[in-house]
């Protein structure tokens, strides 16, 4: 398993390889000769345009790089100015390199791909800057479907030798309560219900905003209060989708712990198809696992 910071490192030198094959695809030129009479501040050199045999190179490594900084974006909001600021910076330089648009101060493109491979790493470096509520911890975060396939929380027994914390996240505990009354399927119903009293008797063992202990040596359970406000989160999370919602709470824990291995529990196939589309977080942010009900620790532990 790997922690956020991993994850983006990663994620970065996955496109360093392809803003590479792009370089080789580029020229620069000057458009202003000296003893001009046009002003242009220094910036006197432009881009050559791309063959075309190029263009899709180009449009590889904008869609990746988009998807990069989406992520960056969304985790890093709320932080200082200066913290946002340079991840701006860091932007402008990396997609005016990618994009060839506008006017340079370089004068050769080996140049110009040196600072935009200089920009990104410092725009994944700004993820140190985050504070994380917990180091080297597992935390699993399962969906309501999860809960409904594996109800007895107590006899989970996961990754053999390490202790991980179970969060439940606003999302799913209303998305029980709705089942509890409005399921059409009784057993649904009655399964919702079994978990929110068993969730209520948790409390019995302590503060379960805290953490409380699920098996002794092995495994906690927390409940978190996070709401995501999806207008800062990835663009392409819809508020009105309750899988989207629970994605946004996700991004979230991991925000909050970015050196902790955060894994999503799913036990249907929905994030799967929502994870594997082009704005993908399945390959560089979140572990997901799928639980079957019966070989709910097998499965884990093989991953």
């Amino acid at each position: 398993m790997k922690t956020l910071a991993d994850m983006t490192k990663e994620w970065k030198l996955s496109i360093v390889p392809i803003l590479e094959e792009l370089q080789g695809h580029c020229m620069i030129r000057r458009w202003n000769r000296p003893g001009s009479y046009i002003l242009s501040g220094g910036a006197d050199f432009c881009w050559v345009e791309l063959p075309s045999e190029a263009r899709p190179i180009q449009a590889r490594v904008l869609e990746e790089y988009r998807r990069l900084h989406d992520v960056l974006q969304a985790l890093l909001c709320g932080q200082p100015d200066d913290t946002l600021r340079e991840l701006k910076q860091a932007n402008e330089v990396v997609l005016g390199v990618i994009k060839q648009e506008g006017w340079l101060h370089h004068a050769t493109a080996d140049e110009a791909f040196l600072e935009a491979t200089e920009a990104l790493e410092t725009a994944v470096g700004l993820i140190s800057r985050l504070y994380s509520a917990e180091e080297d911890t597992i935390i699993l975060v399962p969906d309501t479907n999860t809960l409904l396939y594996n109800p007895d929380l107590d006899s989970w027994d996961l990754y053999e030798g390490r202790q991980y914390r179970l969060v439940l996240l606003p999302t799913v505990l209303a998305e029980l309560d709705k089942h509890k009354i409005n399921h059409r399927n009784e057993s649904v119903r009655k399964c919702s219900e079994r978990l929110i009293r068993q969730i209520k008797e948790y409390r019995r063992r302590g503060s379960l905003i805290d953490g409380v202990t699920l098996r002794t040596g092995k495994s906690v359970i927390q409940t978190v209060a996070i709401e995501p406000d999806l207008s800062k989160s990835l663009p392409w999370l819809d508020a009105s989708n309750e899988d989207d919602r629970l994605l946004a709470a996700m991004i979230e824990v991991i925000r909050r712990n970015p050196r902790a291995y955060c894994v999503l529990v799913h036990g249907i196939s929905t994030f799967r198809t929502k994870l594997s589309s082009p704005e993908s977080l399945m390959r560089n942010l979140l572990n997901l696992k799928r639980l079957s009900k019966v070989k709910l620790a097998d499965v884990l532990r093989n991953n």
